[in-house]
């Protein structure tokens, strides 16, 4: 029945931890949202985006057979924990070194433009060291949420649980594009235009600080939240000893059955 069916997903402890840990971190997108007025207005030069794209994106052909040997080291739950932690380390870090008179402060970026863009192709590329480990955690933890939901109910119903996460996906991504326009409008910014019309920096220092924020801030508070969720996760020591064996005992007596 319907409401059977959600009774299993709103009883599956594990399942709304992982929706809840992926809600928070799809608001990353909007420090990601901000990035192309960063470049903008903070650097004063589009160009370094594309530069910086080169190296950023290095380090996750690493970073997955890397997160392989942590999840099976440390298992999926502690290792889905450590990069959200990691990520909130890193972004918060970013932020440290340039509010209010850091080495990259943000209303004065040019005045080293050259030393400051490669400071921060360095912190961009460690604080994303943490994308793909999430990639590969998530599915394991995902499976691990089935077979709690075919342990506890007796039923394994992917198509079910593809659907929630889909819809609360969705919601995520809603409220992250209404923050991303919003989060402009609290900072004040206002775009400026050239009598070409091409877009020209903005260098109100309130609104270049604003960007700053944005940029750092909420992609942090969105990796530690993601990492902090899964202290709500409980598949894991004996519980997840004992959920191994008496799920294939279950199986084995269907089998034998059939």
């Amino acid at each position: 029945s319907v409401w059977g069916s959600m009774k299993n997903i709103i009883t599956n402890r594990p399942l709304i931890t992982i929706i809840l840990a992926e809600f928070f971190n799809n608001f990353k997108a909007v420090g990601g949202s901000t990035e192309s007025f960063f470049w903008l207005n903070n650097s004063g030069n589009y160009a370094y985006r594309s530069i910086c794209g080169l190296f950023t994106g290095i380090p996750n052909y690493f970073m997955v057979p890397f997160a392989a040997k942590l999840v099976k080291k440390f298992g999926a739950r502690a290792t889905a924990m450590g990069a959200g932690l990691f990520g909130l380390a890193a972004y918060t870090l970013m932020f440290v070194l340039g509010y209010p008179n850091g080495a990259i402060l943000s209303d004065n970026f040019e005045d080293k433009s050259v030393l400051n863009f490669i400071l921060v192709v360095i912190l961009l590329t460690i604080a994303g060291l943490p994308n793909k480990i999430i990639n590969v955690a998530n599915p394991i933890l995902t499976g691990d949420a089935l077979d709690y939901m075919e342990w506890k109910h007796g039923l394994r119903n992917e198509a079910l649980v593809t659907t929630v996460q889909g819809y609360f996906i969705k919601l995520a991504t809603a409220v992250t594009g209404w923050l991303s326009g919003m989060v402009l409008h609290w900072i004040h910014y206002e775009p400026l235009k050239n009598e070409l019309g091409h877009d020209i920096p903005n260098k109100d220092p309130n609104v270049l600080r604003g960007i700053w924020i944005v940029f750092c801030i909420l992609p942090a508070l969105a990796r530690g939240l993601y990492g902090l969720s899964f202290i709500l996760y409980p598949i894991h020591g004996e519980l997840q000893q004992r959920l191994i064996v008496e799920l294939a005992e279950k199986r084995a007596a269907v089998i034998n059955e059939k």
